[in-house]
Protein backbone atom coordinates (compact mmCIF):
# COMPACT_ATOMS: atom_id res chain seq x y z
CA UNK A 1 0.00 0.00 0.00
CA UNK A 2 1.43 3.40 -1.02
CA UNK A 3 1.96 5.98 1.39
CA UNK A 4 0.84 9.73 1.58
CA UNK A 5 2.86 12.57 1.79
CA UNK A 6 1.16 13.87 4.22
CA UNK A 7 1.22 10.96 6.79
CA UNK A 8 4.93 10.36 6.57
CA UNK A 9 6.62 11.31 9.32
CA UNK A 10 9.93 11.22 7.60
CA UNK A 11 11.63 13.53 5.77
CA UNK A 12 14.90 14.21 3.50
CA UNK A 13 17.72 15.72 5.28
CA UNK A 14 20.63 17.83 3.50
CA UNK A 15 23.92 19.69 5.11
CA UNK A 16 24.41 23.01 5.44
CA UNK A 17 27.31 24.22 3.59
CA UNK A 18 29.92 24.75 5.60
CA UNK A 19 32.35 28.29 5.67
CA UNK A 20 34.97 26.47 3.86
CA UNK A 21 32.46 25.16 1.42
CA UNK A 22 31.45 28.89 0.76
CA UNK A 23 34.80 30.62 0.65
CA UNK A 24 35.76 28.20 -2.15
CA UNK A 25 32.64 28.16 -4.04
CA UNK A 26 32.65 32.34 -3.99
CA UNK A 27 35.70 33.46 -3.30
CA UNK A 28 36.74 37.13 -2.10
CA UNK A 29 39.55 38.17 -4.03
CA UNK A 30 42.68 39.56 -2.90
CA UNK A 31 41.89 43.59 -4.43
CA UNK A 32 38.62 42.91 -2.53
CA UNK A 33 39.86 42.10 0.38
CA UNK A 34 41.95 45.11 0.95
CA UNK A 35 38.84 47.29 -0.30
CA UNK A 36 36.72 46.20 2.69
CA UNK A 37 40.09 46.51 4.86
CA UNK A 38 39.88 50.47 3.88
CA UNK A 39 35.93 50.88 4.48
CA UNK A 40 36.74 49.43 7.94
CA UNK A 41 39.22 51.87 8.81
CA UNK A 42 37.27 54.34 7.36
CA UNK A 43 34.22 53.86 9.30
CA UNK A 44 36.47 53.29 12.54
CA UNK A 45 38.38 56.59 11.97
CA UNK A 46 34.49 58.43 11.63
CA UNK A 47 33.29 56.42 14.84
CA UNK A 48 36.79 58.04 17.06
CA UNK A 49 35.99 61.33 15.56
CA UNK A 50 39.35 61.23 13.70
CA UNK A 51 37.00 61.52 10.40
CA UNK A 52 34.49 64.46 10.58
CA UNK A 53 32.31 62.93 7.82
CA UNK A 54 28.70 61.71 8.48
CA UNK A 55 28.43 57.60 8.38
CA UNK A 56 25.64 56.58 6.87
CA UNK A 57 24.08 52.67 7.08
CA UNK A 58 21.11 52.39 4.22
CA UNK A 59 19.38 49.79 2.66
CA UNK A 60 16.32 47.71 2.56
CA UNK A 61 14.47 46.50 5.40
CA UNK A 62 14.66 42.93 4.60
CA UNK A 63 16.78 41.63 1.15
CA UNK A 64 13.90 39.02 -0.91
CA UNK A 65 15.20 39.57 -4.54
CA UNK A 66 19.30 39.38 -5.27
CA UNK A 67 18.68 41.15 -8.56
CA UNK A 68 16.67 44.13 -7.12
CA UNK A 69 19.15 44.53 -4.08
CA UNK A 70 22.03 44.69 -6.66
CA UNK A 71 19.95 47.25 -8.87
CA UNK A 72 19.78 49.67 -5.41
CA UNK A 73 23.27 48.85 -4.39
CA UNK A 74 24.38 50.24 -8.08
CA UNK A 75 22.17 53.51 -7.39
CA UNK A 76 23.64 53.66 -4.12
CA UNK A 77 27.37 53.42 -4.94
CA UNK A 78 26.72 56.39 -7.61
CA UNK A 79 25.69 58.30 -4.54
CA UNK A 80 28.37 57.13 -2.86
CA UNK A 81 30.82 58.43 -5.34
CA UNK A 82 29.04 61.43 -5.51
CA UNK A 83 28.84 62.35 -1.53
CA UNK A 84 32.19 60.63 -0.71
CA UNK A 85 33.80 64.20 0.23
CA UNK A 86 30.96 64.39 3.42
CA UNK A 87 29.33 60.98 3.27
CA UNK A 88 30.40 57.14 4.46
CA UNK A 89 27.87 55.29 2.95
CA UNK A 90 27.44 51.72 4.25
CA UNK A 91 24.82 49.18 2.32
CA UNK A 92 22.72 47.28 5.39
CA UNK A 93 22.00 44.22 3.60
CA UNK A 94 19.40 42.29 5.56
CA UNK A 95 19.28 38.66 4.88
CA UNK A 96 17.05 37.86 7.91
CA UNK A 97 14.05 39.79 9.57
CA UNK A 98 14.76 40.05 12.93
CA UNK A 99 11.05 40.44 14.23
CA UNK A 100 8.99 38.10 12.34
CA UNK A 101 7.29 34.93 14.36
CA UNK A 102 5.34 33.39 11.58
CA UNK A 103 5.53 33.93 7.92
CA UNK A 104 8.42 34.58 5.43
CA UNK A 105 11.91 34.51 7.65
CA UNK A 106 13.84 35.98 5.17
CA UNK A 107 16.55 35.32 1.80
CA UNK A 108 18.51 33.17 3.84
CA UNK A 109 15.74 30.94 5.21
CA UNK A 110 13.14 30.79 2.47
CA UNK A 111 15.35 31.97 -0.87
CA UNK A 112 12.31 30.77 -2.87
CA UNK A 113 9.69 32.03 -0.39
CA UNK A 114 7.51 29.48 -0.95
CA UNK A 115 7.84 27.80 2.70
CA UNK A 116 10.88 25.31 1.74
CA UNK A 117 13.16 26.66 3.55
CA UNK A 118 16.38 25.88 1.06
CA UNK A 119 19.18 27.51 3.66
CA UNK A 120 21.46 25.97 1.76
CA UNK A 121 20.81 27.97 -1.27
CA UNK A 122 20.05 30.96 0.59
CA UNK A 123 23.25 30.81 2.11
CA UNK A 124 25.24 30.59 -1.35
CA UNK A 125 22.55 33.76 -2.68
CA UNK A 126 23.30 35.44 0.42
CA UNK A 127 27.51 35.31 -0.16
CA UNK A 128 27.57 35.73 -3.91
CA UNK A 129 25.04 39.08 -3.22
CA UNK A 130 27.68 40.16 -0.78
CA UNK A 131 30.38 39.83 -2.94
CA UNK A 132 28.38 41.38 -5.97
CA UNK A 133 27.91 44.43 -3.84
CA UNK A 134 31.39 45.04 -2.83
CA UNK A 135 32.36 44.77 -6.29
CA UNK A 136 30.56 47.83 -6.93
CA UNK A 137 32.96 49.75 -4.67
CA UNK A 138 30.11 50.28 -1.50
CA UNK A 139 30.69 48.81 1.63
CA UNK A 140 28.50 45.87 3.39
CA UNK A 141 28.33 44.62 6.75
CA UNK A 142 26.10 42.19 8.35
CA UNK A 143 24.99 41.77 12.04
CA UNK A 144 22.35 39.30 12.95
CA UNK A 145 19.21 40.46 14.89
CA UNK A 146 16.58 37.69 15.35
CA UNK A 147 14.32 36.55 17.61
CA UNK A 148 14.90 32.62 16.72
CA UNK A 149 17.63 30.56 18.93
CA UNK A 150 17.96 27.26 17.08
CA UNK A 151 20.88 25.61 15.31
CA UNK A 152 19.68 26.32 12.04
CA UNK A 153 19.16 30.04 12.71
CA UNK A 154 22.51 30.18 14.07
CA UNK A 155 24.40 28.24 11.83
CA UNK A 156 22.90 29.55 8.67
CA UNK A 157 23.77 33.36 9.90
CA UNK A 158 27.40 32.43 11.30
CA UNK A 159 28.28 30.75 8.06
CA UNK A 160 26.42 33.79 5.63
CA UNK A 161 29.38 36.08 7.12
CA UNK A 162 27.65 37.85 10.01
CA UNK A 163 30.19 39.14 12.67
CA UNK A 164 27.69 38.99 15.37
CA UNK A 165 24.05 37.60 16.59
CA UNK A 166 22.07 39.32 19.10
CA UNK A 167 18.69 38.95 20.15
CA UNK A 168 15.86 41.27 19.69
CA UNK A 169 15.24 41.93 23.40
CA UNK A 170 18.53 43.09 23.77
CA UNK A 171 18.77 46.71 25.14
CA UNK A 172 19.36 49.52 22.54
CA UNK A 173 22.08 50.43 23.41
CA UNK A 174 24.07 47.04 23.73
CA UNK A 175 22.45 47.00 20.03
CA UNK A 176 24.19 49.90 19.20
CA UNK A 177 27.44 49.00 21.32
CA UNK A 178 27.48 45.89 18.88
CA UNK A 179 26.89 47.47 15.54
CA UNK A 180 29.95 49.70 16.73
CA UNK A 181 31.84 47.11 17.01
CA UNK A 182 31.18 45.00 14.13
CA UNK A 183 32.15 48.54 12.25
CA UNK A 184 35.66 47.38 13.97
CA UNK A 185 35.28 44.30 12.95
CA UNK A 186 34.26 42.55 16.18
CA UNK A 187 32.13 40.04 17.19
CA UNK A 188 29.30 40.67 19.40
CA UNK A 189 26.54 37.62 20.22
CA UNK A 190 23.92 37.14 22.96
CA UNK A 191 24.68 35.16 25.95
CA UNK A 192 22.50 32.62 24.81
CA UNK A 193 23.88 32.37 21.21
CA UNK A 194 27.32 32.31 23.34
CA UNK A 195 26.93 29.55 24.67
CA UNK A 196 25.40 27.38 21.62
CA UNK A 197 28.61 28.30 20.15
CA UNK A 198 30.35 27.15 23.35
CA UNK A 199 28.74 24.11 23.80
CA UNK A 200 29.21 23.12 19.71
CA UNK A 201 32.81 23.28 20.02
CA UNK A 202 33.40 21.53 23.60
CA UNK A 203 34.42 17.86 23.33
CA UNK A 204 35.48 15.14 25.64
CA UNK A 205 38.62 16.06 27.07
CA UNK A 206 39.22 19.18 26.21
CA UNK A 207 42.60 19.80 28.22
CA UNK A 208 44.10 17.10 25.88
CA UNK A 209 42.63 18.24 22.56
CA UNK A 210 45.11 20.22 20.20
CA UNK A 211 48.10 19.09 21.96
CA UNK A 212 49.07 17.29 18.53
CA UNK A 213 49.06 20.75 16.57
CA UNK A 214 51.73 21.33 14.64
CA UNK A 215 53.47 24.68 14.77
CA UNK A 216 51.78 26.14 11.58
CA UNK A 217 48.59 24.92 12.73
CA UNK A 218 49.11 26.54 15.79
CA UNK A 219 49.90 29.47 13.91
CA UNK A 220 46.10 29.39 11.57
CA UNK A 221 44.70 28.52 14.69
CA UNK A 222 45.98 32.05 16.73
CA UNK A 223 44.28 34.29 13.72
CA UNK A 224 41.61 31.96 13.41
CA UNK A 225 41.08 33.08 16.88
CA UNK A 226 41.05 36.63 15.68
CA UNK A 227 38.15 36.34 13.64
CA UNK A 228 40.42 36.55 10.35
CA UNK A 229 39.84 35.16 7.02
CA UNK A 230 41.33 32.86 5.24
CA UNK A 231 42.41 35.31 2.89
CA UNK A 232 44.18 37.27 5.53
CA UNK A 233 45.45 34.17 7.42
CA UNK A 234 47.27 33.35 3.93
CA UNK A 235 48.65 36.80 3.62
CA UNK A 236 49.87 37.36 6.82
CA UNK A 237 51.87 33.73 6.69
CA UNK A 238 53.12 34.29 3.07
CA UNK A 239 51.37 31.00 2.36
CA UNK A 240 48.37 29.93 -0.34
CA UNK A 241 44.55 30.14 0.66
CA UNK A 242 44.23 26.18 -0.39
CA UNK A 243 47.00 25.85 2.41
CA UNK A 244 45.05 27.66 5.03
CA UNK A 245 42.29 25.36 4.03
CA UNK A 246 44.42 22.23 4.37
CA UNK A 247 46.12 22.91 7.65
CA UNK A 248 41.94 23.98 8.75
CA UNK A 249 40.92 20.71 7.77
CA UNK A 250 44.06 18.99 9.90
CA UNK A 251 42.96 21.28 12.48
CA UNK A 252 39.22 20.29 12.52
CA UNK A 253 40.77 16.83 12.76
CA UNK A 254 42.49 17.04 15.69
CA UNK A 255 40.34 18.95 17.68
CA UNK A 256 37.14 17.18 16.77
CA UNK A 257 35.23 19.59 15.36
CA UNK A 258 33.11 19.98 11.62
CA UNK A 259 33.07 23.43 11.07
CA UNK A 260 35.57 26.58 10.68
CA UNK A 261 32.81 27.97 12.99
CA UNK A 262 33.11 25.42 15.80
CA UNK A 263 37.30 25.71 15.08
CA UNK A 264 36.78 29.57 15.90
CA UNK A 265 35.21 29.06 19.07
CA UNK A 266 37.31 26.61 20.44
CA UNK A 267 40.29 28.75 19.42
CA UNK A 268 38.73 31.27 21.37
CA UNK A 269 38.16 29.30 24.76
CA UNK A 270 41.29 27.91 24.74
CA UNK A 271 42.85 31.25 25.01
CA UNK A 272 44.36 31.95 21.46
CA UNK A 273 43.00 35.00 20.73
CA UNK A 274 44.45 36.62 23.89
CA UNK A 275 47.30 38.95 23.35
Amino acid sequence: MAVLNSVMRAFAVEALPTPADLLAQHPCSADMAQHIDHHRHQVRQILSGADDRLLVVIGPCSIHDPVAALDYAKRLARLATEYQESLQIVMRTYFEKPRTTVGWKGLVFDPHLDGSNDIGHGLHLARQLLLNINRLGLATRVLALSAYTDDAAIRGMVEAGAVGYLLKEEAPAAIVEAVRAAARGEGRWSAAVASKLARWAVRPAASEVGTDLSSRELEVVRWLAKGWDNQRIAQELHISEHTVRFHLRNIRDKIGVQTRTEAAVWAVRSGFGEG
